[in-house]
């Protein structure tokens, strides 16, 4: 099978974990509430049904985008190299909308920065600063210091 067919799928059975969890927690509240009816004394032929603690269509629904996000996640994540086993894959499809949610921030975020002329660490000017623990010769130069022949400035170390 292909390598990025099988991470997909898997991703997608990650998307309905998160459908499977939601019917759970319908069930338990369905489960506490006939407990609760019982030991108030209640009659058997009044005992509250499943429906009113899951509304069965739009839970359904919401499976469905869950496994559909998630395999998504999981194909964008296998062709840019992010997911490299099968446990990635899963959870990275139970954590699809979170997941797809934070990338779509981060990439409006750089365009935003970039329509800006922010650079590296948000700053502008000569130089960026290098990243921490990253040797200062590594930092990135701007186009103005290339001007003055990549001298550093006494403000940038």
């Amino acid at each position: 099978m292909d390598p990025i067919l099988s991470v997909t799928l898997i991703a997608a059975a990650g998307g309905s974990i998160r459908g499977l969890l939601d019917l759970y927690s319908a069930v338990l509240a369905w489960q506490s509430a006939r407990n609760k009816h019982i030991k108030e004394g209640g009659e058997p032929s009044e005992r509250p049904s499943f429906s009113a603690s899951c509304d069965l269509a739009p839970d359904l629904l919401a499976a469905v985008f869950h496994v559909v996000l998630g395999a998504f996640a999981g194909f964008v994540l296998v062709l840019t190299g992010q997911i490299e086993s099968s446990l990635m894959a899963l959870l990275a499809g139970a954590a699809a909308p979170a997941l797809l949610q934070q990338m779509v921030t981060v990439k409006w975020r750089l365009v935003q920065a970039r329509a800006f002329g922010l650079d590296g660490g948000g700053q502008t000017g000569r130089f960026a600063q290098p990243a921490q623990g990253e040797p200062a010769s590594l930092g990135k130069a701007t186009e103005s210091s290339a001007a003055d022949g990549g001298r550093r400035d006494p403000e940038h170390g």
